[in-house]
């Protein structure tokens, strides 16, 4: 019999950072209400997963006033795509070393 030692992981986590400061409230509101909106859009993204996200699917948000720290240790929502795609968010505020 074999016997781990350690850390073991089968998740995928991710994180970056959203600049916000050209966002609309309405826009930076479906950042927050993702998981919901996605679901009532029937959006794309759900259906490639059988639509079954939930709110353990939910993105991590902390607002940092120019910028927004988003991660999540269960990469099952595709954020970016959401955020380019439907919020309408540029490439170019995106990333992980914008500040």
């Amino acid at each position: 019999m074999k016997i781990r030692n350690g850390f073991v992981s089968n998740s995928s986590s991710s994180s970056f950072v959203v600049d916000v400061r050209d966002l609309s409230v309405d826009q930076k509101q479906m950042i927050v209400d993702h998981i919901e909106l996605a679901k009532e859009m029937q959006w794309g993204g759900l259906r490639q997963c059988g639509g079954l996200f939930s709110e353990h699917d939910k993105w991590d948000i902390v607002d940092k006033d120019v910028f927004w720290e988003l991660s999540t240790f269960l990469d099952n929502f595709d954020m970016r795509s959401w955020l380019v795609d439907v919020v309408g968010v540029p490439e170019d505020k995106i990333g992980s070393d914008l500040f």
